[in-house]
């Protein structure tokens, strides 16, 4: 999200997880930069620091408890998140710091800070402002997009997890058990190859799925224009509307979508790899949309997944038999993504439904019954396209042979539709139809939206004749579905309380009829509780209007506790049946945060079973450690009915840094990106480490996307092996200017961006110069007299060479296709340079991007600091306008050597006559533009 602060723009845009129905989660230590606040950061996330004016020390600690100014408190669970070792906050987190109130703009992806107080924030502007004239910095143009080819045969990469169990069964039985699971990533045949393998003791090999592809969010895979992803092995057919998605087949899919827009407007399929017997949560902030136990094919799946107007950020969490803990992270944002006008975005898939790749080397167990089915083999594809008509009006095709339900035997049929997906400033809407073969039809419509703090989602679909998997409910055939999502935060006593209210309607097409409701509510108290509350209605009716007609339902109230008690988190949910008047489920569980690497769970549980049973509670209890390159656990538990379990396990990742040194990890590597990278003061200025000139700079942070990562200090050679790269979009490798003993030295460019990879690791060179500075004077040349003009904003653009891997994004432009596109403007932040006239600069070509703007001061000097060696254009931003007139574009080279750092007396010329009259409000500069004034500077001839 990016700040702003009294009209102006606060640096960087911050890292934030949005959530639809409560406050967003911001990046503590980007948010504390901000707002000028002293602060050093862990390697485990927590914070330590003074804030001013008063120079009170504080600290946060990654478990969410905190110290201001010897005040000791602790943060709800909504409150903060430690991901990838960085803590993230609410605002309430801030507002304990500084006297500061964040309005946030969630839809525009912007927040606003308020002053309630003085802030330290004011008194350093006050400084800068007082020590120097030339203020108003605009943020740096895009980094060009460095070449990272795919290699023939690469170096692996795996997430290897080992499990050993031992206990007693009914009767005094005794079992013992090993299993494992890994995720290997690797490159070859230029290509990302993904293998997950699991198995035990017993069978040895229990599942291997393997797929080879490639995927980038800028398009041009393999050199076809806009195709986002290829993959071929064991593949996920997309999901297409009023059908849903085949599942896992053998085979090919491509895709040219943006990689992170959801399957439909109002839900998407949420899926992934997981050992087999582990439970699967899927949480959306901290509400539970869904459970499940991840089945013998090693994979969780969860459909129809219900998204809101906005940003989507969900989670699955999944947990281990034994007391491990893994969390994915998946981001959808409803109302973008739309294909742009003459634009044409598109994927298909095609496959055998019911084989995969490695089929004959998997034992005849667990997927027997999939494999030895009557589709197996069968030829299963789809295929959609939708085309950009204007800004908000998209159209849809789709075509597909799938199966009819999820019953290995089910028929193929045979469908085609189509439709309108039409996005307006705070509401989406879509409309589908369908047809199938032997008559079948189907349609539906559907709105997303946002009305105040209220967002809400409905849809109905009505199925005539038509079989798929989506028209189905209790894997019987529909003839209508309704639903409706209602979710806000309200105020209530001064604490935001989360609504929640969600309504489901069937009619399935033997008449029987199913309604659904859920209600919830959530908030958190000023000590640190939290609570919930939540009612859950199901009727279903029988046989509706003949005299066999009967009704059954279900009537459930759940309630959620959790809250701190000294170091220990304690939580509670029990789940009470009102038609039955008996408690259903009761759990109790504490998380103990020994020490930043080791803790404890522990926790009891009781369900209707077990209170018939009259054996008491089910207990367990468990101790893991992270080790930094691995992370080991034990675990122990007694069931209701007197069983008792106990294992050990441990995890681990591992790839190879650009020397091929094998590097070890508690965090998983294999899905995610990683580099190597050397920093180092390039003395002799040529761009590249030299052993014999040049020398590795130590104890350097790096910056990824602009904020602090994990581990990520160069060691005693420079080097840093940076991990968990995002794979979906580009990848920015800067360095923190506070870790650098010389002040002047900055790295050339400004960093490197690139596009991370699973299974290959990026070797990057920072190079850190000797800055110098480019100073000089814009003048009005009237009657041989030279004018200092003030006022006008001043550009600094470097060349970037022709950069090959500048793509522009995902889909097909028509116009390009049919050779009526207009000359591409370049990647964004670039620019074509221009003389006087228009044309290329002498002596210089290719395309530049602005490294930053300054306005002349009341003389018309300007002056760009921190200025690598290089050359560049300074250049007056064209299309402004001073007292009426429209400024033309005039540049000049200016170039900076080791030799002259200091370039001074670079002269920009305007020959436009300005009147002397003085300028009117509405022709200013722009909203925040002084008044430009003229003074005389010489009377020489230009």
């Amino acid at each position: 999200m990016q700040g702003q602060y009294r009209g102006e723009r606060l640096g960087d845009p911050v890292h934030s997880f949005l959530r639809a129905d409560q406050s967003p989660l911001l990046l503590f230590p980007a948010m504390l930069d901000a707002l000028r606040v002293r602060f050093t950061v862990t390697r485990d996330g927590s914070l330590a620091g003074r804030v001013q004016p008063d120079d009170l020390p504080f600290s946060f600690a990654s478990d969410g408890s905190y110290t201001i100014a010897g005040r000791v408190g602790q943060l709800a669970p909504t409150e903060y998140l430690l991901h990838n070792g960085e803590l993230y906050v609410t605002p309430h987190a801030l507002a304990l710091l500084a006297p500061v109130e964040l309005h946030i703009d969630q839809r525009e992806q912007r927040f606003t800070l308020v002053a309630t107080g003085p802030l330290a924030l004011d008194l350093t502007r006050q400084r800068e402002l007082a020590r120097s004239r030339f203020d108003n910095r605009s943020p740096p143009g895009e980094l060009p997009l460095q070449a990272f080819p795919y290699q023939g045969l690469g170096r692996p990469f795996a997430d290897v997890r080992l499990n050993a169990q031992y206990g007693s069964g009914s009767g005094e039985a005794t079992f013992r058990s090993v299993s494992y699971d890994a995720l290997i990533s690797q490159e070859l045949a230029f290509a990302t190859v993904l293998l997950f393998v699991s198995g035990s003791d017993e069978t040895r090999l229990r599942d291997a799925r393997l797929r080879l592809g490639r995927q980038s969010p800028l398009g041009g895979v393999w050199g076809v224009p806009g195709l986002t992803s290829i993959f071929l092995g064991d593949v996920q057919t997309p999901a297409l509307p009023l059908i849903g998605s085949t599942g896992q087949v053998r085979g090919v899919s491509l895709s040219a979508y943006p990689l992170d827009r959801p399957d439909r407007f109002d839900q998407t399929l949420v899926e992934g790899d997981a050992p087999p017997g582990w439970d699967a949560e899927l949480l959306r902030g901290e509400e539970l949309l869904d459970y499940q136990r991840v089945g013998a094919d090693a994979r969780y799946r969860f459909e129809a997944v219900p998204l809101l107007f906005g940003d989507n950020p969900l989670r699955v969490v999944l947990y281990g038999p034994d007391g491990q803990r893994r969390e994915e992270l998946r981001s959808f944002r409803i109302g973008s993504g739309m294909a742009p006008p003459g634009m044409l975005y598109w994927q298909a898939s095609v496959g055998q439904l019911g084989t995969q790749l490695l089929e004959r080397w998997l034992p005849a167990i667990g997927n027997a019954p999939v494999r030895g089915a009557a589709n197996t083999g069968r030829g299963v594809a789809g295929i959609e396209a939708e085309l950009g008509l204007s800004r908000r009006l998209t159209a849809t095709v789709f075509a597909t042979r799938a199966p009819e339900d999820h019953r290995p035997d089910s028929r193929l049929r045979d469908t085609a539709g189509g439709g309108l997906r039409l996005a307006l400033p705070s509401v989406y809407l879509e409309s589908m139809v369908a047809s199938q073969e032997h008559r079948g039809q189907a349609w539906s419509v559907g709105a997303s939206g946002a009305i105040g703090p209220l967002s809400l989602s409905a849809r109905h679909a009505h199925y005539d004749g038509f079989r798929s998997r989506e028209a189905l409910q209790s894997g019987l055939p529909l003839r209508s579905e309704t639903k409706l999502h209602l979710s806000m935060v309200a105020p209530i006593a001064g604490r935001p309380i989360t609504l929640a209210a969600v309504g489901e309607r069937w009619l399935l097409e033997s008449g029987d009829r199913e309604m659904a409701a859920q209600l919830q509510a959530r908030f958190n108290s000023r000590s640190g509780l939290s609570v919930g509350q939540g009612i859950e209605w199901r009727r279903l009716d029988y046989f509706p209007g003949s005299p066999l007609a009967f009704r059954t339902g279900q009537l459930y109230y759940a309630t959620t506790l959790s809250g701190r008690l000294g170091p220990v988190r304690l939580s509670a949910a029990a789940r009470y049946d009102a038609r039955q008047k008996q408690l259903d489920q009761l759990q109790l569980s504490g998380h103990w945060l020994i020490s930043p690497k080791t803790s404890a769970n522990f926790g009891a549980a009781r369900n209707r079973s077990d209170s018939d049973l009259a054996h008491g509670y089910g207990v367990w209890a468990g101790l893991s450690r992270d080790f930094g390159s691995f992370h080991a656990n034990a675990y122990a538990a007694r069931s209701a009915t007197g069983d008792w379990s106990a294992s050990v396990g441990i995890s681990l990742s591992f790839g190879f840094d650009g020397d091929g040194k094998l590097a070890l990890s508690s965090r998983p590597m294999a899905e995610h990106g990683a580099a190597d990278v050397l920093v180092f003061s390039d003395l002799d200025g040529n761009g590249r480490y030299d052993t014999d000139t040049d020398e590795p700079l130590a104890n350097a942070r790096l910056l990824v996307d602009g904020q602090r990562g994990h581990a990520t200090q160069t060691n005693r050679h420079g080097r840093a092996f940076v991990t968990g790269l995002n794979t979906v979009q580009p990848v920015t490798l800067g360095i923190d200017p506070s870790s650098i003993g010389d002040p002047f030295m900055a790295p050339v460019s400004g960093g490197l961006r690139f596009m991370a990879r699973p299974g290959q690791s990026y070797v990057a060179q920072l190079a850190l110069v000797e800055t110098g500075e480019i100073s000089g004077t814009l003048f009005v040349v009237r009657d041989e007299e030279r004018l200092g003009l003030s006022g006008v904003v001043v550009e600094l653009l470097a060349l970037r060479p022709n950069d090959q891997n500048a793509i522009t994004g995902p889909g097909l432009s028509l116009k390009a296709l049919l050779g009526r596109s207009p000359v591409a403007s370049g990647p964004a932040g670039t620019t074509t340079a221009s003389s006087n006239d228009g044309a290329p600069a002498p002596g210089i070509d290719g395309d530049y991007r602005v490294l930053g703007t300054k306005r002349t001061q009341y003389d018309g000097g300007f002056l760009f600091d921190m200025v690598p060696p290089g050359n560049y254009l300074v250049r007056v931003r064209a299309g402004q306008r001073i007292r009426g007139t429209t400024l033309a574009s005039r540049s000049r080279p200016a170039s900076v050597t080791r030799e002259q750092l200091m370039v001074d007396g670079v002269e920009l010329h305007l020959l436009d006559p300005i009147p002397d009259a003085a300028p009117d409000a509405t022709e200013s500069l722009d909203s925040q533009s002084p008044d430009s004034q003229m003074t005389p500077a010489s009377r020489e001839k230009p």
